[in-house]
């Protein structure tokens, strides 16, 4: 594989992009190509994984932690008390910016001017932003509305703190009416997201048509036990791509009863696939006995191999050797043999294929 970088200019690797020139290992090529499709769907155990890596790396116990980028693990291993108040933070955040932009004027400016601030990253937007004072926060709503350098009216919009100026939720909902700019209401949507403003983002994306710009809210109207917004959003849905997409973030804690009644009312089969797929996902939904039994009843081939992939998923040998024990397609007889041969700790799976080459 060819290494290309990233448009924006560096000097040497950036590891919180996680570039790496070497790519992969043979041996992490190979394992990695070992791993069926279902399996990619789960977390590891944690500590599993972390006791291996303790034992490999010769380390004492709870050394090893796994998070999510450079940055997560710096805030685990290194956390900071807040305990600044607001007049403090604001200097110290005027003084890095101003220490900034005298070390490297060439790059960055405080100068408000059109012509100073020209090719420079604008972080007098920033220094506005940690001003409380009136005229300020006005200047950082009139950049945020637009009318000038596109790049700044985002860097506004991501400036404007709603927690403690809960007007500007308001004035975000009205840019996002007033804009047919997809990256602006991105930026709008991420505010929402990032202040946990469940409200503005159900009535912003109840109407939004972009699949893509959803995307960005529904993981945050999918943290509620029950999912209650989103199905909310699921009533008034009416297209496929849209539903799915509204179940593929309902995994682990949704409604099972409302997901079984997707199974059995919708029309479309790769919806009712889904809703398969994530209804067998849910503490509190379908073990093995009862997708055996929707799958004896099922005709769709959509509905079978998806009641096959939750199997695999739940590591349910037992209930896989009794669909193909009772399955007269071939094609299917054999997914499900690939399938067991992955279940390499299972001894149900194992017995089941030594029995196939006896025969």
């Amino acid at each position: 594989m060819t290494y290309s970088a990233p448009s924006v200019p560096a000097a040497g690797l950036r590891l919180h992009f996680n570039e790496n020139t070497g790519g992969c290992s043979p041996a992490v090529l190979a394992a990695l190509r070992s791993i069926a499709r279902t399996d990619t769907a789960f977390y590891p155990d944690y500590a599993a994984v972390t006791s291996a890596a303790e034992r490999y790396f010769g380390v004492p116990a709870g050394w090893v932690q796994l998070t999510n980028g450079l940055d997560e693990g710096l805030h685990v291993v290194a956390p900071l008390e807040p305990g600044a108040g607001w007049d403090v933070v604001k200097r110290f955040a005027i003084a890095v910016a101003k220490s900034i932009a005298r070390d490297d004027p060439e790059r960055f400016t405080l100068n408000l001017s059109k012509a100073r601030r020209r090719g420079r990253k604008e972080m007098e937007g920033f220094v506005l932003a940690q001003n409380q004072s009136p005229k300020a926060q006005a200047l950082v709503e009139q950049i945020a509305r637009g009318g000038a350098n596109p790049d700044l009216q985002l860097k506004a919009i991501s400036y404007m703190d709603m927690r403690r100026k809960p007007a500007n939720a308001q004035v975000l909902a009205e840019i996002y009416a007033s804009t047919n700019d997809n990256a602006v209401k991105r930026a709008i949507l991420q505010a929402y997201a990032g202040a946990r403003d469940k409200d503005h983002l159900m009535q912003l994306i109840k109407n939004e048509k972009s699949l893509e710009l959803r995307e960005v809210a529904l993981g945050t109207l999918g943290g509620n036990p029950g999912t209650p917004e989103l199905w909310q959003l699921y009533q008034t849905e009416t297209t496929p791509e849209g539903k799915i997409q509204l179940l593929r973030y309902m995994y682990n804690n949704s409604s099972s009863e409302k997901l079984m009644d997707v199974v059995k009312k919708e029309t479309d089969p790769k919806v009712r696939a889904e809703a398969v797929r994530v209804l067998a996902s849910q503490k509190t939904g379908l073990d093995g006995t009862a997708l055996v039994a929707i799958y004896n009843a099922e005709q769709d081939s959509h509905i079978k191999n998806s009641i096959l992939d939750s199997l695999m998923g739940q590591r349910n040998a037992k209930a896989m050797i009794e669909i193909i024990r009772q399955e007269k397609d071939q094609k299917i007889k054999l997914r499900i043999v690939e399938r067991l041969s992955n279940m390499k700790n299972s001894k149900e799976a194992q017995d089941y294929l030594e029995e196939l080459l006896k025969k």
